[in-house]
């Protein structure tokens, strides 16, 4: 029922929604795999339609499209937090996941590059979590 409604309302609503470009995902900074409807399309009904200028097709990647799929925030801003709550909690192990040199060479050699690549892969969310580097209010500026 919930997938039928959300194919409807995207077909009814979808053209209120302005197309914003970007290099990268708006929430984590990975690459662009899909769009994230602002406000969640699920949620529209609480919003005035008649008003639609701040209805945007913000650039996201798969995990991130997912983990926002019906929240209802009030800003980008907001959204892009509740994000990172939701990232931190999913991989909250993987996050705690902290071997130096020397007790990596005591491990056999498959442990050691499953664990290297649990380091790598924290290092990878890690990047994501700090994202953006830069003025986190620059999607104002389109």
């Amino acid at each position: 029922m919930d997938n039928t409604y959300r194919r409807l309302a995207i077909a009814k609503y979808n053209h209120l929604y302005k197309r914003k470009d970007g290099e990268c995902c708006y929430y984590c900074g990975d690459g662009i795999e899909c769009y994230d409807h602002f406000p969640a399309i699920m949620n529209l009904l609480k919003y005035s339609t008649e008003n639609y200028s701040k209805f945007l097709l913000v650039p996201s990647c798969n995990e991130c499209n997912l983990l926002l799929r019906d929240h209802d925030s009030e800003n980008l801003t907001k959204r892009r937090i509740y994000l990172k709550y939701e990232l931190n909690r999913k991989y909250r192990k993987l996050l705690n996941c902290y071997w130096d040199e020397e007790e990596l060479e005591d491990f056999d050699y498959r442990l050691k590059q499953y664990i290297e690549g649990q380091m790598n892969a924290r290092e990878y969310i890690e990047e994501r979590l700090s994202y953006p580097k830069r003025n986190p209010f620059w999607w104002t500026a389109l």
